[in-house]
């Protein structure tokens, strides 16, 4: 396993600090180190966005970051419906449709 550019561009705007050593890992090393992250969003984002998964392009790319957060959207939406004691700025709706509608071609 090897990182393709879009997974080093996730690492560097995710959290380098906590991350950037993966960027010169490859093979077993760097699989050990994204399932021992221990961060689930992480490991989420950078499957999505590997070369085994068919992120080739940046129209792959740019077409799953989208996906993922209106996948995001809708969790947020389901747990705000489920939990009505939380503030309604826990989880702003417009704020995030808007930001996942930037992403759609």
């Amino acid at each position: 396993m090897q990182l393709n550019r879009y997974q080093k561009a996730a690492i560097m705007a995710y959290n380098p600090d906590e991350f950037g050593y993966m960027l010169n890992l490859t093979g077993d090393a760097l699989e050990r180190a994204l399932k021992e992250c221990g961060d689930g969003f992480f490991e989420y984002i950078m499957v999505e966005l590997s070369t085994s998964e068919g992120c080739t392009s940046l129209t792959d790319a740019m077409d799953r970051c989208a996906s993922m957060v209106r996948d995001l959207g809708r969790v947020c939406e389901q747990i705000e419906l489920d939990m009505p004691i939380l503030p309604a700025a826990t989880c702003n709706v417009s704020e995030r449709t808007s930001t996942a509608n930037a992403f759609d071609h």
